[in-house]
């Protein structure tokens, strides 16, 4: 309990979460992913970047952490299409091409800037 205390107290800045909700979308719009993020997906890529970012020590999320944590988090939930299934590494590289097409956050992110 102590553990998901902390990790959900971890300060997200809108500006991160409008960065997500980007990416889900093009996850969604991308030619070679016949199925996007779903919601439930875009919640546990949320919370993932916030336990990330409390082993890291910080008390806030960074675009980074949403880098970091984006093709563990979500790889195995996008279903791609069937040209791009039976290529190597074929997930990796889309999702690289997705964060390339979005751009990231470059307000300060930081609240307080403390550490854990």
């Amino acid at each position: 309990m102590k553990a998901q205390k902390m990790y959900t107290s971890v300060y997200v800045h809108d500006d991160l979460y409008e960065y997500i909700i980007q990416i889900v979308e093009e996850t969604r719009n991308h030619p070679n992913i016949e199925l996007g993020i779903s919601p439930r997906g875009s919640q546990a890529l949320l919370r993932a970047v916030q336990a990330y970012a409390a082993v890291k020590g910080r008390t806030y999320a960074t675009p980074d952490d949403i880098k970091a944590m984006l093709q563990p988090v979500v790889a195995h939930r996008l279903v791609l299409s069937h040209a791009a299934k039976f290529k190597r590494n074929e997930t990796r590289k889309i999702l690289e091409e997705v964060l390339a097409n979005v751009a990231v956050p470059t307000e300060s992110m930081e609240k307080g800037m403390t550490t854990l």
